[in-house]
C-alpha cells in the first residue's frame, strides 16, 4: 500500500537507477538523466515522460480493510503508470545518432535487468517504507508511439516506454469503529445509595384490655388464697 506520492516516487526511483548504471558510461554527468517533457528537457541528455495513468484492472476486486484499531478503511485505488524515456545526444551532427543509439540501448539493458525497481532507489519517509514497484518493457507498434510523440507536440524519434505497476494508493476514507468502553476501576470506591427498611409494632387496644384484665384476676387470686390461711 502506498501513499499518494507513489506517482511522483516511482519517476525519482528511475531517475535515480539510470544515474546509477548509465554514470560514467555511457553518460558522463548523473545531472544529465531527470524527469522532464520532451519539448522542454533542458539539459537533460536521457530524459524519463510519465504520459498516462490507467486504473489497473486485472480482475482482483479490492475489499476494505480493517485497521488495527478497528477502523475500516475503504479500498485502495489501484493504477498503472507508463513512461516514455528518451534521449538527446549533445554529440555534434555525425556522431549524435551513433550515441544517442548506443544510449538507449544501455537504457534497455538497465531496465530489462530490473524488473521491479529496486526498493534502494525509492525514496524512503519516515511513515512509509520503500515499495517495490514492478515495471515492464511496453511492446508498442511505431504508430502507437508516434501517437504518444504527438501528445507532446514533438515529431518520432527512437524511444522506449514502460509500465509502472500494478501500485496501489491507500484512502484516506476511513470509518471509525463505535465507541466502547476504554477502561474498568476495580477495587475503586463507589457510592451505592441504600434502603432504610423501618419496623413499627402496634398493639391493638382490645389486646391492651385483655392483658390488664387477666393481670387483675391474677392478683385477686392470690389475695383469696392468703385470707383462706388466715382461718385457719
Amino acid at each position: 500500500m502506498a501513499k499518494y506520492s507513489i506517482i511522483s516516487d516511482i519517476g525519482k526511483g528511475i531517475v535515480n537507477m539510470l544515474r546509477d548504471k548509465l554514470v560514467p558510461e555511457p553518460i558522463d554527468k548523473p545531472e544529465y538523466i531527470g524527469m522532464c517533457e520532451p519539448k522542454n528537457r533542458g539539459g537533460y541528455v536521457v530524459g524519463i515522460h510519465p504520459y498516462d495513468i490507467q486504473e489497473n484492472r486485472d480482475g482482483k476486486a479490492q475489499e476494505a480493510f480493517t485497521l488495527a484499531d478497528g477502523s475500516v478503511q475503504a479500498p485502495p485505488a489501484r493504477i498503472e503508470i507508463y513512461f516514455m524515456i528518451s534521449v538527446a545526444s549533445k554529440a555534434d551532427i555525425e556522431n549524435k545518432a551513433i550515441e544517442e543509439a548506443r544510449i538507449i540501448g544501455k537504457v534497455i539493458q538497465v531496465m530489462n535487468d530490473n524488473p521491479n525497481i529496486p526498493a534502494s532507489y525509492m525514496p524512503q519517509t519516515m511513515e512509509y517504507p520503500r515499495e517495490l514497484v514492478p515495471i515492464s518493457m511496453l511492446p508498442l507498434e511505431v504508430e502507437e508511439k508516434v501517437k504518444i510523440w504527438t501528445l507532446f507536440g514533438e515529431s518520432y524519434k527512437i524511444s522506449s516506454f514502460y509500465v509502472a505497476g500494478p501500485i496501489a494508493i491507500e484512502s484516506e476514507n476511513i470509518q471509525k469503529p463505535n465507541k466502547r468502553v476504554k477502561s474498568l476501576l476495580l477495587n475503586s470506591t463507589q457510592f451505592v445509595p441504600k434502603k432504610i427498611i423501618q419496623f413499627e409494632t402496634r398493639i391493638k387496644e382490645e389486646d391492651i384490655d385483655d392483658e390488664y384484665t387477666q393481670q387483675d384476676a391474677e392478683e385477686s387470686g392470690v389475695n383469696n388464697d392468703d385470707d383462706g390461711d388466715d382461718d385457719f
